[in-house]
């Protein structure tokens, strides 16, 4: 799905922001080469960085009330 999106977006899969609350779809985000953030509202941060997150989130509104960058 995350190779298929960056396909029809024209992007490299690196390039893209994957958001994801599930351990499954951290880890295919990542099997695509996409930078995953993980949002712990179903699952503990760990897990989802164990999974291949490379930063994770309690929920979206922390894009904007904390600073942040990518790496």
């Amino acid at each position: 799905m995350f190779l298929i999106a960056a396909k029809e977006l024209g992007v490299a899969p690196g390039d893209c922001i994957a958001f994801e609350d599930a351990e499954n779809g951290v880890r295919a985000a990542a099997a695509a080469g996409t930078y995953v953030i993980g949002l712990t509202t179903t699952v503990a941060a760990e897990e989802l960085r164990t999974a291949g997150a490379q930063r994770t989130i309690r929920d979206f509104t922390v894009l904007v009330e904390e600073p942040w960058s990518l790496p």
